[in-house]
C-alpha cells in the first residue's frame, strides 16, 4: 500500500463539490456505459442480483447507480451536495443523502440493507478501517486503485497488499480489472 511517503489530507466536502461541479463533471456525469469502470461495474451488477436492498457508500454522482435495476431498495451516501444533487437527476427511482458516511451509517438502520457497495470509495478516506469494522458482519463489495489521484490517500499495488490491509475484513474474492496500459482497479469482498 502507498501514499506517496506522507500524510495527505482527505479532500472537503467543499472540495469535492468544486470537483463534480468543475473538472470531474464531465468524467462523473457521462452514462455509467462510458465509464473507466464500466467492466468492472458490469461484474459487479451481476454479483449484486440476488439482493434487493443495497447500501452505496462513497456514490458520488450515482453513475455506478444507472446500471442497478429501479426494483432495488437503493440508498447511496456521498457528502459531496453537487455530487448527490447530480445522483438524484441520474436516478430517479433511488434514495440519496448527503451525509459523511460514519454519520449517516449511525443513523441508519444496516440491518436493511442485505449489501454494502463501496467502489473506488475507500481510498478516498483514512478511516477505512474503522468504516470496515463498523460494516463487519455485513455482505460488501469493494474497489480500491494501483495509482494515485489528487483526491486518494493511498492506492495499491497489488492484490497481496489490498488483502493484507483489509485482512480482518472477510474477505472470500479478489479480482483485478485493467483500466488502461498502466493502472489497475482490485474489486474485492465476500459475496460471490
Amino acid at each position: 500500500m502507498q501514499n506517496g511517503g506522507a500524510e495527505l489530507p482527505e479532500f472537503t466536502a467543499k472540495q469535492y463539490n468544486d470537483y463534480y461541479a468543475g473538472a470531474g463533471k464531465k468524467d462523473y456525469s457521462a452514462p455509467y456505459e462510458s465509464s473507466i469502470y464500466i467492466k468492472m461495474w458490469r461484474d459487479v451488477y451481476i454479483r449484486l442480483r440476488p439482493y434487493k436492498s443495497i447500501l452505496d457508500l462513497g456514490c458520488g454522482t450515482g453513475q455506478f447507480a444507472e446500471g442497478i435495476p429501479s426494483i432495488v431498495n437503493y440508498m447511496g451516501v456521498d457528502f459531496s451536495s453537487v455530487a448527490i444533487e447530480q445522483a438524484k437527476q441520474r436516478n430517479k427511482y433511488f434514495k440519496f443523502t448527503c451525509d459523511d458516511v460514519f454519520s449517516a451509517i449511525g443513523k441508519m438502520n444496516l440491518g436493511k440493507y442485505e449489501v454494502v457497495v463501496m467502489l473506488e470509495f475507500l481510498e478516498h478516506i483514512w478511516d477505512d478501517l474503522r468504516l470496515m469494522n463498523q460494516i463487519k458482519g455485513k455482505r460488501y463489495i469493494a474497489s480500491v486503485p494501483s495509482f494515485m489521484s489528487d483526491t486518494h490517500v493511498r492506492y495499491f499495488s497489488s492484490e497481496h497488499e489490498v488483502l493484507e490491509k483489509y485482512k480482518d475484513s472477510e474477505i472470500t474474492t479478489i479480482q483485478t480489472y485493467k483500466i488502461d496500459d498502466r493502472n489497475r482497479i482490485f474489486l474485492f469482498g465476500n459475496i460471490p
